[in-house]
């Protein structure tokens, strides 16, 4: 599977974990839903209570047309919020940030007198930071998933540094603010899953290490050789892998570089490093 696919698997674990929490997004008990703290909604899914009020504004023309005014007095520019859709994790990030960014809009549309209905979709002070929470713990793969998308050669060799630079990001995070550790597990787990998977597709490996193919012609045939990145070599591994993996990357390269007869000085430098 794609680096892309796999990374949403992971933020769909982390989001399931979110929506799997004890937490009702309809309930109207404001005097107790007050009281509660940053932590306590740590433990509830004000997404779902965002994901409602965003559902109910957009589906009545007069709200949007409503929240458009205040967004333009705001702003200056005609800012809506954005719906997420299941299929595709990055839209519930960018839903939250669409909503981080519109907070002061919101609240000054949900204080109306004509939207008094809505006011049981309110987000307190404690949801805001709580969607801050989860707003910086997806921004983590969003950041990779943009940077190989955004690249214009293939992406394939970067894709077990970028897993492991997630989980690595994810791990400090959980460092950083362990209230919301359990969260962030559940997609390092799922990212790991699918990253020993690697293991089993020498492509990753050899895409990785290698700077380049080189074709060699002669008359009646030609040959395909690999090439090692001399920066790279296995330095990535080392530092990375246990000894065993080690040796089964470098095993690999000479299996499929396979140039031992034709090239003895090239083989020689494969092996040696």
């Amino acid at each position: 599977r794609c680096f892309p696919h796999i990374v949403n698997l992971a933020c769909k674990a982390i989001l399931a974990a979110i929506s799997s929490l004890d937490f009702d997004p309809f309930s109207e008990d404001e005097e107790d839903d007050e009281g509660r703290t940053f932590i306590d909604k740590l433990t509830e899914d004000p997404i779902a209570r965002l994901r409602v009020l965003v559902r109910v504004i957009r589906a009545s023309s007069i709200r949007r047309q409503c929240f458009s005014e205040l967004a333009m007095k705001h702003f200056g520019d005609d800012v809506q919020l954005l719906r997420d859709v299941d299929t595709r994790w990055s839209s519930t990030y960018l839903m939250i940030e669409r909503a981080l960014f519109c907070k002061s809009v919101i609240v000054k549309f949900l204080s109306m007198p004509d939207f008094e209905d809505l006011r049981r979709y309110y987000l307190t002070g404690a949801d805001w930071e709580a969607l801050q929470a989860f707003y910086d713990i997806l921004s983590i793969p969003h950041a990779f998933q943009q940077r190989l998308s955004a690249e214009k050669t293939p992406t394939v060799c970067e894709a077990i540094r970028s897993f492991s630079a997630i989980s690595e990001v994810w791990k400090e995070h959980q460092d950083q603010y362990p209230e919301t550790s359990n969260i962030v597990q559940a997609g390092i787990d799922k990212l790991e899953e699918y990253s020993d998977r690697t293991s089993l597709t020498p492509a990753y490996t050899v895409a990785m290490c290698t700077s380049s193919y080189i074709c060699i012609s002669r008359i009646s045939e030609s040959w395909t050789i690999l090439v090692l990145n001399p920066a790279i070599k296995l330095s990535w591994h080392r530092q990375n892998s246990t000894e065993r993996e080690v040796l089964r990357v470098k095993q690999l390269f000479i299996r499929e570089v396979g140039v031992s007869q034709l090239f003895p000085v090239l083989f020689h430098f494969l092996i040696s490093f």
